[in-house]
């Protein structure tokens, strides 16, 4: 990389971190690799490999807990309105601990970039399908090849627009009903997109993260408790997002069994 190559990119990093109110502690970035290996990677997550090794420098006593004076030594400006973000996200949920307190930063710096119309220029709708409806019921159906339609069960989906205060209340009250004495309910919190993967692809059990989807790595996370699985997805994404599965009881037992 030459010295002009160094300066723009920098430059251009600088920006990028105060856009992300960041603080400019990332000298370690102008030391990317050429042109030639850069673009393995995004930016995204250069800066977040950055953030990891920042956090392996720092005393392993001082980075057991999630504090603001973690997130500013590896990194974030003490002004910055993302640590109260971060802090805020991390204490709503129960499941905190599933975590590790450096990840935390990491995530943020994630759901960023998924999601930040700045950062994320492609990200133009409020709700990855049907964005112009919301506060109503529609179905989706997928067929795979080789299946029937008659064979397709349509998903149904609710594009929620809420506000936060009453986003759980109004959660509980669309789904009302689905819990019976032949079928259970049970919940997964998740993002946008990644429940839009599910409803395409279906669930793909080796993206299970260490801890992250209380597993060894390859499981797939569910709850009886809606309230559970929706502080999980506000507490990790700015687009949180919940799969419904309504299962039948029995079968669901015999499979417990």
């Amino acid at each position: 990389m030459t010295e002009e190559d160094v300066v723009r990119f920098y430059c251009h990093t600088v920006q990028l971190c105060a856009l992300l109110v960041l603080g400019l502690k990332l000298d370690g970035l102008e030391e990317m690799p050429t042109d030639e290996h850069r673009h393995h990677r995004t930016l995204g997550d250069w800066i977040e490999i950055l953030l990891e090794n920042n956090c392996e420098s720092v005393n392993s006593a001082d980075n057991a807990i999630l504090t603001k004076e973690l997130l500013v030594s590896i990194g974030f400006d003490p002004q910055s309105p993302a640590i109260e973000t971060i802090l805020a996200r991390s204490f709503a949920t129960s499941a905190q601990h599933h975590i590790e307190a450096c990840e935390w930063a990491q995530i943020f710096i994630k759901d960023e970039f998924k999601y930040n119309p700045l950062l994320s220029p492609a990200i133009a709708n409020k709700f990855p399908l049907k964005s112009d409806s919301s506060n109503m019921w529609f179905p989706l159906s997928s067929i795979a090849e080789g299946e029937r339609y008659e064979d397709i069960n349509p998903v149904n989906i609710m594009n929620l627009a809420t506000k936060e205060s009453d986003t759980s209340r109004n959660i509980h009250s669309v789904l009302r009903g689905f819990q019976d004495e032949r079928n259970i309910v049970l919940f997964h919190g998740t993002d946008h997109q990644s429940a839009k993967n599910i409803l395409d692809r279906g669930i793909y059990l080796c993206a299970g993260r260490q801890k992250r989807d209380f597993s060894c790595g390859k499981g797939f996370y569910l709850t009886n408790s809606l309230d559970e699985a929706l502080n999980w997805a506000k507490s990790t994404t700015a687009k949180p997002a919940i799969v419904t599965f309504q299962v039948n009881r029995e079968y669901f037992m015999m499979l417990a069994n």
